[in-house]
C-alpha cells in the first residue's frame, strides 16, 4: 500500500496535521519483522509544465519498518506548488508495479484538498 499525499501550496498551514494524520495511519497496521504489511509513501505536488516524476516523489519505499516510515513522514517538506493528483497516482501506481508482491492486493490511499492543475491522464 502507498500512501499517496497532497504537499501542493493548499496543503502548506495543515503540513503538521497531515503528518499526525499520516502517522496514526501507519500506526493501524501491524508493521515489522514478522508482518506481510508493506506501507510506502508518495508526496505530489504540480506545475503546469512538470512531469510526473517531477511533480511525485517516492519519499519511502515500500516497507514494514514503521519507524523508518514514521521518519519518513516527519521530514517532509512544504511546498508552494500547484496540485497534480495524477502525477501522484500514476508515480504511486508505477512503483507498486516495481516493489508490490506477486499476488498482493494493490492499494493507493490518497490525501488531497484540491483539484487537478493539468491532466494529462485518463485513468
Amino acid at each position: 500500500m502507498f500512501l499517496v499525499l497532497d504537499n501542493s501550496v493548499s496543503f502548506y498551514n495543515i503540513h503538521s496535521n497531515v503528518n499526525e494524520w499520516a502517522e496514526d495511519f501507519v500506526d493501524s497496521f501491524t508493521l515489522g519483522a514478522t508482518s506481510d504489511s508493506r506501507v510506502g509513501l508518495i508526496d505530489f505536488n504540480g506545475c503546469l509544465t512538470c512531469s510526473d516524476e517531477e511533480s511525485a516523489t517516492v519519499t519511502h519505499n515500500l516497507t514494514s519498518d514503521r519507524d523508518s516510515l514514521v521518519a519518513a513522514i516527519a521530514s517532509r517538506d512544504r511546498t508552494q506548488r500547484k496540485t497534480c493528483i495524477s502525477c501522484g497516482i500514476t508515480v504511486a501506481w508505477q512503483q507498486l508495479g516495481h516493489q508490490g508482491r506477486a499476488g498482493a492486493q494493490p492499494v493507493l490511499v490518497l490525501l488531497s484538498d484540491y483539484y487537478q492543475v493539468r491532466c494529462e491522464h485518463s485513468f
